[in-house]
């Protein structure tokens, strides 16, 4: 009787630490949600630079094709924090890679080149392709 009720207690334990560990799998909708509001973060950050003469400006791959290579360029300055915008593009290119792979997706392989330069036209940056 001490084995049964020993075994009837290890399954429990087995089986509740089973279903705590089981994350509730996201739609593909709601990774979406998810990306979209990074790249809004991304670009408000970015836009937030200001830009002058004396201001270097610089430009960030980010994101990730499904055939490789980034999938987007942000243009920004040292006014902003900097370490944030990296961080963030970083978390945005991971959780893209993850898209396309839990997603089956496909790409239409086109490399995304970076931009031929970056402008500075009354205090907001324009990316030039």
């Amino acid at each position: 009787m001490k084995k049964l009720n020993s075994l009837v207690y290890a399954v429990i334990f087995c089986t509740a630490i089973f279903i705590s560990s089981c994350d509730k799998e996201k739609t593909q909708n709601e990774d979406q949600q998810e990306l979209a509001q990074l790249l809004t973060k991304i670009r408000a950050l970015a836009e937030s630079s200001r830009c002058g003469d004396d201001i270097n400006i610089q430009t960030l791959p980010f994101g990730n094709k499904a055939c490789g290579g980034p999938s987007s360029y942000v243009a920004y300055t040292n006014t902003i924090n900097v370490q944030e915008l990296e961080k963030l593009a970083a978390n945005y290119t991971d959780l893209e890679i993850r898209y396309n792979k839990k997603w089956s997706v496909i790409s239409d392989c086109a490399l995304v080149g970076g931009p031929k330069s970056v402008n500075c036209n009354n205090g907001e940056l324009q990316i030039i392709y």
